[in-house]
């Protein structure tokens, strides 16, 4: 009672004080009223009731749901005390009871716009959205508000009907200009529907009306990343973290743009950060499996993909991570069944299917790996790297001609992205005539793709063309020697004027009837420069044999980085030759890998004595000049290997178990080359069975 002693019916008018004050705003103090009430009259049902509602508005939804509970325990016909208490139990996840709350305060009154929104909530939770949507459905037509619209759009968006989910939440607008979520959610909806101009635009309104809305700023950034532009969305999730330090999804975020930028430690703290604040977020765990593949740290990458895994055992993308951290290991059956798991759970995940192709591909199995090829296309016919990937397959199986003509998809790829050329001038494939027309031929790749796909530049200049060649510096002057070129320039000189240009590596597609183009040698060596290495090496008195173990490499790409460190031997390896009669060795190595002869040497070699004159060799005309003195090139899959082919010099190419897809399949020759001969590993990694039948091949050819 009153502390006056009055009657009971003053706690009503203490209660009716405490309401004034609610309705006002005055939180606090109608708080304090009605605890005083519920003080004296513990059963006072409307202080009950405002004061959870109270609880519902300050976040204490325990409390809410306790208090509400017992006021329509008490009158179990209040309905907005039914209404109220699911949206507390809503905001509780208790979505369950909610729906039974929601449906008691529709029983008592059908058109309780609010409780429809409840249990439209509640049934969104649930995995119910047909439903939840007739729900909300009623409570827009009840009470037509921007918060009714608001989630009436958020279910159709749901339920992938993303255009209506648009036009509801301009309705919602209509009625609230300033409502910032709406605009978020409708560009969040227009970036799902891919106009992300018009996402990004929704954004930046979200954000004018609340600039301190750090969910609008997330946002902005994902719709930026998606955009391109990378700069500006690390900006905006910047923003969206000083604004909220613990933003989880925004350090998930930030991590995915710093990988973009090639930031890949900050990446990885970012994603540190994340799952430090929020342990179970599997889908930043298996992005930091990315960023650890990455910085060449599979073991932890794999450790980040199993993570990620325990928490979400049914996540595909998680799968497919932890495979590609299984290949970087070369745990290739292992990454397989990987694969196989993702594509379980997501039968069309093009990407997938294709990187299964890829391990298929590497452990020989061929047909399989362009069956899998074949599926990725069915599931995304426009899938760039599986038609490249197939292509490989085609040409490796000697499908030529649809391989080449599919290899034209190399061009959308990402790792082709920065070899891609703005000419002015038409690309030529084939179609116009280029009588009296000058043509460039640009190198793409390597220095050995362009030793051995320049052989097509005489067969250009047979169609009565002009023929431009345009390589890297190191190959210009031997280039210039090759037969129907008028002109050789070496990259980054300005052409001539041109009519045509086309990729050296698009010329098997455009001149179909060329085959492997010419079976003689098609490179040639300056005489001089020959006659002169004669005379520095002296007369010949043993088998002169050329000697290279090691191709470049490429850091900056993760798998080509992989193949390139797989297609080298390390000079140890060619230690058994040491012991064979009338045979001198000569080094071709250049790069780094040469500095293994020196280590080598220091330390007590036991291999043969190699004679290292690559010093004096400043470009591939001087190596092949070097290379026509000598009887025989044995050389891993590298530039030398085309060069020692191209000139018509026998040479032994080491090939590593996935031998790249120009050797063709299962050959111990090559029609590239007439003068080569592969030795190939018979199982993966094994160099030592490969140096043996090459010494034992040695040892014939020179009769030891």
């Amino acid at each position: 009672m009153p502390s006056d002693g009055s009657p009971k019916e003053d706690w009503q008018a203490i209660y009716e004080r405490g309401l004034a004050l609610h309705r006002s705003g005055r939180l606090e103090e109608a708080s304090r009223l009605y605890q005083e009430v519920l003080a004296g009259d513990p059963d006072h049902v409307d202080a009950l009731h405002l004061l959870g509602v109270y609880c519902v508005q300050t976040g204490r939804l325990e409390d809410a749901a306790r208090l509400i509970g017992h006021a329509v325990a008490l009158r179990p016909d209040f309905v907005d005390a039914h209404g109220n208490l699911a949206t507390a139990l809503n905001s509780l996840r208790r979505h369950e009871d909610a729906l039974a709350a929601a449906d008691r305060a529709i029983a008592l009154q059908p058109d309780h716009a609010s409780a429809h929104g409840n249990r439209g909530q509640a049934l969104q939770a649930l995995g119910r959205p047909d439903e939840a949507l007739a729900s909300y459905d009623q409570a827009a037509r009840l009470n037509p508000t921007a918060l009714a619209h608001f989630n009436r759009a958020a279910v159709l968006r749901e339920l992938g009907r993303l255009d209506d989910a648009v036009a509801t939440y301009d309705q919602a607008l209509a009625l609230k200009p300033d409502y910032a979520e709406a605009h978020r959610a409708r560009g969040t909806t227009l970036a799902e529907l891919g106009r992300r101009i018009e996402a990004l635009a929704a954004h930046d309104r979200a954000i004018a009306c609340n600039p301190a809305y750090a969910e609008g700023h997330w946002s902005r950034g994902v719709t930026l990343r998606d955009l391109g532009r990378t700069a500006e969305a690390l900006e905006s999730l910047d923003r969206a973290i000083a604004l909220r330090p613990t933003y989880v999804e925004a350090h998930g975020a930030r991590g995915n743009v710093l990988m973009d930028l090639v930031l890949r430690d900050e990446a990885l703290a970012s994603y540190e950060t994340a799952t430090r604040l929020n342990p179970d977020y599997f889908e930043v765990w298996s992005n930091k499996v990315v960023a650890l593949r990455e910085l060449r740290r599979p073991e932890e990458a794999l450790a980040a993909a199993d993570r990620a895994l325990a928490i979400r055992p049914d996540y595909a993308a998680g799968h497919s991570n932890r495979g590609a951290a299984l290949y970087d290991l070369r745990r290739l059956d292992e990454a397989l069944e990987s694969y196989d798991r993702a594509i379980a759970l997501q039968p069309d995940y093009a990407e997938v299917l294709s990187n299964r192709g890829t391990v298929l591909f590497e452990m020989r199995r061929l047909a399989e790996a362009f069956a899998a090829h074949e599926a990725a296309l069915a599931a995304d016919p426009d899938y760039a790297d599986a038609h490249h990937n197939q292509a490989m397959c085609r040409i490796a199986l000697g499908d030529f001609a649809r391989g080449w003509e599919q290899y034209e998809w190399r061009w959308r790829t990402a790792p082709y992205a920065p070899a891609v050329r703005d000419f002015a001038a038409p690309l030529w494939l084939g179609r116009e005539s280029l009588q009296g027309r000058t043509i460039l031929i640009h190198a793409e790749q390597g220095f050995g793709d362009a030793l051995q796909f320049c052989r097509y530049a005489p067969a250009v200049a047979a169609l009565g063309a002009r023929v431009v060649l345009e390589v890297p510096g190191p190959l210009r002057r031997l280039m210039s020697r090759l037969d129907g070129v008028a002109q050789a320039i070496p990259r980054g000189e300005t052409p001539p004027k041109i009519d045509f240009q086309v990729p050296m590596m698009s010329l098997p597609h455009a001149l179909p009837g060329e085959g492997f183009g010419p079976h003689e040698a098609y490179l040639s060596a300056d005489p001089t420069d020959v006659a002169a290495w004669a005379e520095r090496l002296g007369p010949r008195a043993d088998l002169r044999v050329g000697l290279c173990w090691a191709g470049g490499t490429r850091p900056d790409q993760l798998v080509q980085d992989s193949f390139d460190k797989r297609r080298s031997l390390s000079l140890e390896a060619f230690a058994p030759l040491a012991g064979i009669q009338g045979v001198s060795f000569h080094s071709l190595q250049k790069g780094p890998p040469a500095e293994q002869l020196a280590e080598v040497t220091e330390r007590g070699w036991a291999g043969p004595e190699i004679l290292d004159l690559t010093a004096e060799l400043t470009d591939f005309a001087d190596t092949a000049a070097l290379v026509a003195n000598l009887d025989l090139v044995i050389t891993c899959d590298t530039a030398i290997a085309h060069l020692a082919g191209g000139l018509g010099k026998p040479v032994w190419i080491l090939n590593r178990f996935d031998a790249c897809w120009r050797w063709l399949d299962g050959r111990d020759d090559t029609p590239w080359y007439p003068s080569g001969r592969l030795f190939n590993q018979t199982a993966a990694g094994d160099w030592a069975n490969v140096i043996e039948r090459v010494e034992n091949a040695l040892r014939r050819l020179a009769g030891d």
